[in-house]
């Protein structure tokens, strides 16, 4: 757990807040909330499971652990979550972080599977109630009392800083510049084209995936002019709403193409994700962007 702690962070400096929080108050949190420690443990497990070898005993068996781990840390946080208070909001809002680390890094269930939905006629993944459940904590908890105590780390300081930070993140942490602009703006320009009911959501949504770009990679201009929560792209499946996710499973062509220009494997293993699981496992990646681009295509002519 040590070990994997140190990838939950983009700074060097060990006594850095982020670095203390994962290294030390996260373990604190879950002696009394035993969701996060079975997700900490989770965690760990996958991070062992892409060290070893695939096909070896070790491979194996940390694979079943961190499955174990992961299925009780779920179980016992979506029983608390329906009792959510001033008390639990931190340890829920801390377990449902690394419940979606852990998904990432656990890699597809199969080619219909897009991290955040099975398309088709799949079984819906039960991961996204405790996205729902990110969701509720910040709608329902005040942040000056959600981020205290423990938790005090993720409260980065207040919103006053949120649009100071104008340098694109590719500078900051040295990884490979994407022209973006010109492509996301030819996709805003073909969903503006097609009358449809769900047109409006896309343009929403495409907007929300233009600041994740803008954030990371800066824009036509190369400045950055949107708060800087949008440099952590985890934070778009955070805020993705359940009306798009049902166009997702429905195989809507639109929907189908933002969600692929999400899986870019730049923004995804290059982007500020938080941690070390998402930045190395390419899985989800690989398997949903060839699968997004072909449905989208095959379905084009139902748009």
């Amino acid at each position: 757990m040590a070990n994997t702690s140190r990838t939950l962070h983009d700074a060097d400096d060990p006594v850095d807040d982020i670095a203390s929080f994962w290294a030390r108050n996260v373990p604190q949190i879950g002696l009394s909330y035993h969701f996060v420690l079975h997700m900490m443990y989770a965690l760990a497990g996958y991070h062992l499971v892409y060290q070893e070898p695939k096909g070896t005993e070790r491979h194996s068996q940390s694979l079943a652990l961190a499955a174990h781990h992961a299925e009780l840390g779920i179980y016992e946080m979506n029983r608390t979550l329906t009792n959510l208070n001033e008390a639990n909001c931190g340890a829920l809002y801390v377990a449902a972080v690394l419940v979606c680390y852990c998904t990432f890094a656990a890699g597809p269930t199969g080619p219909d599977d897009l991290l955040v939905c099975v398309i088709g006629e799949g079984i819906s993944q039960r991961w996204l109630p405790v996205i729902h459940g990110v969701r509720l904590i910040r709608q329902s908890i005040e942040p000056a009392t959600l981020f205290t105590g423990l938790m005090a780390p993720l409260g980065g300081g207040g919103t006053n800083s949120e649009m100071e930070d104008t340098k694109p993140d590719f500078m900051v942490m040295g990884f490979s510049y994407i022209d973006w602009v010109g492509p996301l703006e030819k996709l805003r320009l073909w969903i503006a084209s097609h009358e449809n009911p769900d047109t409006a959501l896309y343009l929403r949504v495409h907007k929300s995936l233009c600041d994740v770009y803008e954030a990371n990679f800066g824009n036509a201009e190369g400045l950055v002019q949107v708060p800087k929560m949008n440099k952590f792209v985890f934070g778009w499946l955070y805020r993705m709403q359940d009306l798009f996710v049902g166009c997702l499973q429905r195989k809507a062509p639109q929907a189908l193409l933002l969600m692929a220009y999400y899986d870019n494997e730049k923004v995804m293993v290059h982007g500020r994700v938080g941690n070390a699981s998402a930045r190395n496992d390419k899985r989800f990646v690989k398997c949903g962007l060839d699968r997004l681009v072909g449905l989208a295509g095959r379905n084009k002519s139902a748009a």
